[in-house]
């Protein structure tokens, strides 16, 4: 039996870098039942994600399609559901916010690493590359590690 039935990734704004991961993450589960969702902890109001963010993962064969940012809720919390953030003050943020948080990690504490995966809000295109190229091996060893475990307990 899988332990998730939903991955939360969730970056400060929801325009880049949890999008990117929702989209690459979609791309790897694809045919299992399992909810993917892209959240911000930081949205006023709804935007357009990052056209740069869009592109690049496009390049890489990813559609983040044309969506809108979402801002994260308590519906988002759940003992089915997985929730990653892009860095530890956003986790941070999360378990202060909602006493009913559980379940949360940064992407790299989830794989038993450290540290941030900052966006780089105004960058150049080549920077986003990298941004992206950063979080496809991070959510792709998230991916390895979520369905290596489901297999296991079956």
């Amino acid at each position: 039996m899988k332990k998730y039935d939903k991955i939360v990734f969730v970056s400060t704004d929801d325009t880049a870098g949890s999008p990117i991961a929702d989209g690459i993450m979609r791309k790897l589960s694809a045919g299992r039942e399992l909810e993917i969702a892209s959240r911000g902890m930081v949205v006023l109001f709804q935007e357009p994600i990052n056209p740069i963010a869009i592109a690049v993962a496009e390049k890489k064969g990813v559609t983040l399609g044309h969506r809108m940012t979402t801002a994260f809720s308590e519906n988002d919390i759940g003992d089915r559901n997985l929730i990653l953030t892009m860095m530890g003050k956003q986790r941070d943020m999360i378990y202060e916010t909602y006493e009913n948080a559980i379940n949360v990690y940064t992407i790299q504490e989830f794989l038993g690493a450290e540290g941030d995966i900052e966006n780089p809000f105004g960058g150049s295109e080549e920077e986003y590359k990298e941004y992206y190229d950063r979080i496809n091996i991070l959510v792709r060893l998230v991916a390895e590690k979520l369905f290596t475990e489901e297999q296991q307990e079956e």
